[in-house]
């Protein structure tokens, strides 16, 4: 996924806050006319307290928030998908972006406010199974509506944190309805000594409204389970050397439906090979570059504009040129849009100016003529393979055959070099590209692809740079060719496929490649070539032992 794509939490609540006021507003309003209807002109009997109606509408505004964030915000373009327990977490753990550990969270606090709610203004609620029963009872539906309407996939992961997060909340309740017992009960209390009546034994035990601390204590267990949880994965996540790999994320196949063969001799013997680690750098370490880097093509780095993604950041030049610059492994895009769109300021000249220079030089032809200059706006002679930009020879133009020297200067200025042994390749209209598939040089490996275009006034339009750039961090020892196949033949292997009953894995020849891990290391793995039911793939297996 992009990390343009990537949702930004903050970012989400600003945008859509104003518009869940006025929703709030608006139920608020439906809400008290009706029950102004129901009162003074239907005749209704029931009252309806203005603590009920607060609740009321904070509830259905919960409700309508619920659904449209879980059904109806979503497209209709999600197939299959009945995921068994815990499968999200395993896929989260293996990956380990923020995105996957967020949305888990996310879909526990989703049903904090349910769990508080429900048993705020429905007595019956005021027990821990029934609020939990209908924690399940509500994802349940939500789920299965999503997996009919193909607006998302049936997971059983969300059954559990979106009963957790039930439970969470009407542990909250609790605490907070405890407090308001002890604080009422104190009070009447104060009211006894004070010489109040206590005839009706209002006042005596406080057995009927208080509330146990054993029990309080009790209903926290689902938040501290949570806590410790968390806390547990990423303890031992932080004390990994090595980060986890997407490819260690097996496939769940039963004994039964599973059959793997091979024509392949394996090697047996283990070996040992280096381990590179990306560059990264923190978010100081960032602006310094970008700040850099903008200095050194003639422009500032404006302040207090820059946005912040989880693993990216935004920064724009004074001149409004921007640079999407990545934590890990150095890649980067820039854009100036003064020369990207240079085509469309002369364009716009020239329409404002093409009816009097037509004029001038019917006029003066004579002068035009001794000047070597035609009555076309452009001397083909002089432009040679370049698209055109501007209006003149002297518009900025993209420069369609440039060598790889030209190419690799231009970039230069950028802060950009390019490793020798990558491919140079001329994609046409100015476009040009450095592509490296885990290019070995001294102690680094580069890998990817940097994509530029090439203008007439020496400048890129645009720099995509996608080549990561690894240092040597140490030596490991890995499994051999014959382990890693034997891990396939166990089905301890990722690869994405159709529901089916049977999968026959036919294992072709396999390579050594490198695979970027989720704390920025290229770890070494087996990249077998396999077919499975008849359809070509490849699948990695982790190498080191």
């Amino acid at each position: 996924m992009d990390l343009r794509d990537k949702l930004d939490l903050i970012g989400t609540i600003k945008n859509y806050l104003p518009f869940g006021m006025v929703t709030v507003a608006v139920i608020a309003v439906i809400m008290v006319v009706g029950y102004f209807i129901y009162r003074k002109i239907l005749k209704g009997k029931k009252k309806l307290s203005i603590r009920k109606l607060i609740w009321l509408i904070i509830f259905v505004c919960y409700v309508l928030m619920l659904g449209s964030v879980t059904i109806l915000s979503r497209g209709n373009s999600y197939f299959g998908g009945r995921y068994p327990l815990f499968y999200s977490y395993r896929e989260a753990w293996y990956s380990f972006s923020a995105q996957n550990w967020r949305n888990l969270i996310l879909n526990i606090c989703m049903f904090v406010p349910l769990g508080f709610l429900l048993p705020v203004g429905i007595r019956k609620m005021r027990r821990f199974w029934k609020t939990a029963l209908c924690g399940v009872a509500v994802t349940i539906v939500i789920e299965t509506l999503q997996y009919l309407t193909q607006r998302g996939m049936f997971e059983w992961d969300d059954v559990l944190n979106n009963t957790v997060g039930a439970m969470i909340g009407y542990g909250l309740f609790v605490i907070v309805y405890a407090i308001v017992m002890n604080i009422r009960n104190m009070r009447n209390a104060f009211g006894k000594t004070a010489g109040q009546s206590d005839s009706e034994g209002q006042y005596s035990s406080g057995k009927n409204t208080a509330i146990s601390g054993k029990y309080v204590i009790c209903c926290q267990i689902p938040l501290i389970a949570v806590c410790v949880c968390y806390t547990l994965i990423f303890g031992i996540y932080q004390h990994q050397e090595l980060g986890n790999l997407r490819s260690q994320l097996p496939n769940l196949f039963r004994n039964d439906e599973l059959t793997v063969s091979t024509d392949q001799t394996y090697a047996t013997e283990e070996q040992t090979v280096p381990v590179y680690q990306l560059v990264q750098m923190n978010r100081e370490e960032c602006e310094a570059y970008a700040a850099d880097f903008f200095e050194k093509i003639g422009d500032q780095l404006a302040a207090d504009e820059t946005l912040h993604y989880d693993n990216t950041d935004v920064f724009y030049g004074e001149s409004g040129n921007t640079l999407w610059l990545d934590y890990i492994g150095l890649t980067w895009t820039y854009t100036d849009f003064d020369t990207t769109y240079a085509e469309d300021v002369e364009e716009a000249d020239t329409s404002d100016s093409e009816d009097e220079d037509v004029d001038d030089m019917s006029e003066d032809e004579s002068d035009t003529s001794d000047s070597g200059i035609s009555n076309s706006w452009i001397d083909d002679s002089n432009i040679g393979d370049s698209d055109v930009i501007g209006s003149d020879t002297g518009a900025i133009k993209t420069v369609t055959d440039a060598d790889e020297a030209a190419i690799r200067a231009a970039l230069a200025q950028y802060q950009i070099t390019v490793p020798e042994g990558c491919t140079f390749g001329n994609e046409g209209e100015g476009n040009y590209s450095f592509t490296a598939s885990e290019l070995h040089e001294e102690d680094h490996i580069y890998d990817g692809t940097i994509e530029c275009k090439y203008y007439s006034n020496g400048k890129m339009g645009g720099i995509s740079n996608g080549m990561t750039q690894g240092r040597y961090y140490k030596d490991f020892t890995i499994i051999s060719e014959q382990e890693a196949y034997e891990k396939i033949v166990e089905g301890k292997f990722h690869v994405w496929m159709f529901d089916e009953d049977r999968y026959d894995v036919k294992v072709g020849d396999d390579s050594l490649t490198y695979e970027q891990d989720s704390k920025g290391f290229y770890q070494p793995v087996y990249t077998f070539r396999i077919s499975i039911n008849g359809s070509g793939a490849e699948i990695s297996i982790p190498a080191i032992k």
